[in-house]
């Protein structure tokens, strides 16, 4: 679950001048896995804890602090001077509070409140704002922790195995049971939200996919005993998971008998549980991670894009691709926790058919910029030189920051890295992999036929370096108010040949045209580091070429 306890003393000098304001609402998610308005899975469902955004909204602690314990407040007077309402199908409840601040406000979604489309109220001190809202029976959101790119990982709160937290450093395996903490199963026994819930499964047995792999056994799918509005399933995590550190859990419920899928955390699997993970696609080796010592990683990012997407929104597709190449070459000294937090924002999905990991971006969402870090120079320039053609230079952006752009296309082969050295660093000479790209057999159809996503889709390539290289596959598609871009990343190695993106992964995509939907296939090599240089710890050699088309998912 999210822990909202965390945000609350930001809050509290600024209360004083916000307790007479209106109140506005940004949006609406499920308390767990956050998910925005506007994408198919983004409903509330009935008994469900949701979370409302916006300004002047309530209190700041230590008034408006959390409702740790039951009977949570429910009545007109409300909790802190801020009380919800939900009104559907002409009928209106109140919503049991969790807790308020003024940028939050969490409740449950009442499980007498019938499915369809309404409002939430919040009021506060006698002002009020309405916001639309759609509740479910059943709209599961996982409990996870997503990194800044909107990919969830690290599989810190998803739940636990033998009532420990579930890392990393404490992979599961198969055969073990886990317990998967989330809010959405749908209405509470006998309806009653605000006391400790009765214990009992609620609707139908959810699917639990690890890894794209259905669990053998659901065991208990209902409110823990603990909290209202709080679910947990019990399963068997199944025999043939991927091994790695980033096996997403998907799971898919019924509403009504039309199936509906969560987010999807990511775990550890390990042959041996309690043991930690490993991934041949982590961007940096377990021993480097686990270092105390800083440590200097030259990083080196050359990308060819060749884009199939028009110009202009609903033209037909180019016959030819558009090319960008960029060229980016980082000198920089991590701390144990930067480059520890750096490795999340390079997360590939373990390999495994079927394993994908989803997540969501804001459609708008700036630059991420340089990685925090101490830049080393490493000289005015450094050089490049292809397998064919004539070497160049990039020029020095910033101390440590090397950058170029053109538009020629460059050849996959073995390049050569050269710099002179300067106050931070060097001199460099060394060479590093950029793997002959796979041919996307199967792309022409992916573009003309829009995309079921209940049958799923297997893309189909040829060629490439089948030893030493990989296949990235992505797609983003807009929700319906178009401020955020839903999207997975699944990868498989280039031997394979094919790859299926299995229907629960598909279901969480925006449909229709207007969601402008890409599909993009890349090819990588691995491993990521390269042989070491000189005054470096590490050198991370993250370099593709990928091509990328537009979609429909139906």
């Amino acid at each position: 679950m999210q822990m909202p306890k965390r945000v609350l003393v930001a809050f509290v000098v600024i209360a004083g001048s916000l307790a007479a304001q209106t109140p506005t609402i940004g949006g609406i998610v499920n308390g767990a896995s956050g998910i925005p308005p506007g994408a198919p899975h983004s409903a509330i469902a009935e008994g469900a804890i949701f979370v409302v955004y916006g300004t002047n909204l309530g209190a700041a602690p230590p008034v408006g602090q959390a409702a740790n314990s039951a009977p949570l407040p429910l009545s007109l007077t409300g909790f802190a001077g801020t009380t919800v309402t939900v009104t559907v199908n002409g009928m209106t409840l109140p919503a049991p509070i969790l807790y308020t601040t003024p940028t939050q406000v969490s409740a449950i979604m009442p499980s007498a409140a019938p499915a369809g489309t309404g409002t939430v109220t919040v009021t506060y001190k006698g002002k009020s704002a309405t916001n639309p809202v759609k509740v479910l029976v059943s709209d599961f959101g996982a409990s996870n922790l997503r990194t800044v790119t909107g990919f969830e990982t690290a599989a810190l709160t998803f739940g636990t195995n033998e009532n420990e937290l579930v890392t990393i450093l404490d992979s599961a395996a198969p055969g073990d049971i886990l317990v998967l903490f989330g809010t959405g199963l749908g209405p509470s026994i006998g309806d009653i939200d605000t006391v400790y819930p009765l214990q009992g499964n609620l609707g139908t047995t959810p699917l639990v996919y690890v890894g794209g792999v259905l669990a053998p056994e659901v065991s208990y799918y209902g409110r823990t005993p603990i909290y209202p509005g709080l679910d947990e399933i019990i399963f068997t995590v199944p025999p043939g998971v991927p091994m790695g550190c980033h096996v997403s859990i998907i799971v898919e419920t019924s509403n009504l008998g039309v199936p509906i899928v969560s987010n999807g955390p990511d775990t550890a699997m390990s042959a041996t549980h309690h043991t930690p993970c490993t991934d041949p696609v982590d961007a940096f080796p377990p021993a480097l991670l686990a270092s105390t010592e800083n440590s200097n990683v030259l990083s080196v990012s050359l990308t060819e894009n060749q884009s199939y997407v028009p110009s202009t929104p609903g033209a037909a597709p180019p016959t030819t691709p558009a090319v960008t190449d960029t060229y980016q070459v980082l000198a920089t000294q991590f701390t144990p926790t930067t480059l520890f937090d750096l490795q999340f924002l390079l997360v590939e999905a373990t390999q495994g058919q079927g394993n994908c990991l989803p997540g969501f971006v804001p459609a708008s969402a700036p630059s991420l910029g340089l990685p925090p870090g101490v830049y080393l120079d490493a000289g005015k320039s450094i050089t490049l030189t292809p397998p064919s053609g004539a070497p160049f230079m990039l020029p020095e952006a910033s101390p440590g920051v090397y950058l170029g752009k053109d538009s020629a296309g460059f050849p996959a082969g073995t390049w050569s890295l050269s710099a002179p050295g300067g106050t931070g660093a060097g001199p460099l000479n060394f060479q590093f992999p950029i793997p002959q790209p796979v041919s996307w057999t199967n792309r022409a159809s992916v573009m003309s036929t829009p995309i079921d996503p209940t049958k799923g889709l297997t893309i189909t390539w040829s060629g490439g370096d089948g030893v030493n290289g990989y296949v990235d596959i992505q797609s983003f598609a807009a929700n319906t108010t178009g401020a955020f871009l839903f999207g997975f990343d699944c990868s498989a190695p280039i031997s394979a040949g094919s790859f299926t993106i299995p229907p629960e992964v598909l279901l969480r995509m925006p449909t229709g045209v207007g969601a402008a939907a890409t599909l993009q296939v890349s090819t990588f090599s691995y491993p990521f580091t390269v042989a070491p240089v000189t005054g470096f710890t590490a050198v991370a050699n993250l370099s593709h070429i990928e091509t990328v088309v537009p979609i429909v998912y139906q």
